[in-house]
């Protein structure tokens, strides 16, 4: 049933989205279909005159469809039974009416009184919930979650064919309270195929004329390493890259690692084809460093 303003119907799949906002439904339903992001379930809410969020969110812990909940709220009874919810499936908030002028558009929006944002943040985290700031971030999270549920250790490694980015990278794992991966058990073996000039530290920096031969025999050495926990694989599109084939090394990775692997790649058109090839294999991927890093960095510290 589509009972929506939107003439779309978005793909199937396993996040709840529970809205207090229509409109805005039909903005994340868009763009939903565009990067195939599929739902077990959409509702919305608006001034629920009647049926209210909590209730939908009870609906959604106990629908089996349903791995991440996410929510747009603006006003809301955050009571025990609310907090309680978010302890049995990952919850992602994205709240409106932070600020006083929000506080007022929300009133005039629903009625809704919009209540104390540090407050409600605080609350939803310490239950596990995540708190987000964009629909950006809360699409982001969704990703990885839906893929990987919750997951501990905060040790990232890096791989890369480009120093910049994997220098980026660094900057923000370090100022988002995560460590960067200790990998001086593998230099040794890494060292055997690797350029000479390779970086001898995380960032494995494959350096810029990798090509999948290369990301494969590092994955293949980096997979038997325990000092991480989550990797992200960096891609930028030299004219000797073999975006499709690194990708399909990349889903090789996370077979081997049995870990959580999320995927970097920069640029547009010409990486096209590796990001809609992780997406079919359910892969997270994101367009920039600090985006992937922000998914580990909301999903593992909660606090930001």
């Amino acid at each position: 049933l589509n009972a929506s303003f939107s003439s779309l119907i978005p793909p199937a799949g396993n996040i709840s989205f529970l809205s207090q906002s229509g409109a805005l439904i039909t903005a994340v339903i868009d763009r939903a279909v565009e990067e195939g992001i599929g739902f077990s379930e959409i509702i919305s809410f608006g001034n629920q005159s009647d049926i209210e969020i909590t209730e939908a969110f009870e609906l959604a812990t106990r629908n089996n469809e349903t791995k991440v909940i996410l929510s747009y709220v603006e006003g809301l009874k955050l009571g025990d039974t609310l907090l309680e919810f978010l302890k049995k499936k990952p919850s992602i908030f994205l709240k409106a009416g932070r600020g006083e002028e929000g506080k007022r558009a929300a009133s005039s929006h629903t009625g809704s009184l919009a209540g104390n944002f540090k407050i409600f943040k605080d609350a939803v985290e310490t239950k596990g919930g995540i708190v987000v700031d964009t629909i950006e971030e809360a699409f982001d999270c969704c990703q990885f979650l839906s893929v990987y549920g919750r997951v501990k250790g905060n040790r990232i490694l890096i791989i890369t064919n480009a120093g910049g980015p994997g220098a980026l990278a660094s900057d923000y794992v370090s100022t988002s309270g995560l460590k960067l991966a200790d990998i001086e058990s593998a230099k040794e073996e890494l060292s055997r195929f690797l350029p000479p000039n390779w970086s001898r530290i995380n960032p494995v920096d494959l350096v810029g004329d990798a090509t999948s031969d290369r990301y494969r025999k590092a994955f293949d050495v980096l997979s038997k390493c325990k000092n991480w926990d989550s990797a992200i694989i960096i891609v930028t599109p030299q004219s000797m890259t073999d975006i499709p084939e690194i990708s399909h090394e990349i889903i090789r990775f996370r077979e081997i690692s049995d870990k959580p692997v999320i995927g970097c790649f920069m640029g547009g058109h010409t990486v096209k084809v590796g990001v809609e090839i992780l997406r079919r294999e359910e892969i997270p991927v994101y367009s920039d460093p600090y985006r992937a890093v922000n998914v580990l960095r909301r999903i593992l510290n909660g606090k930001g």
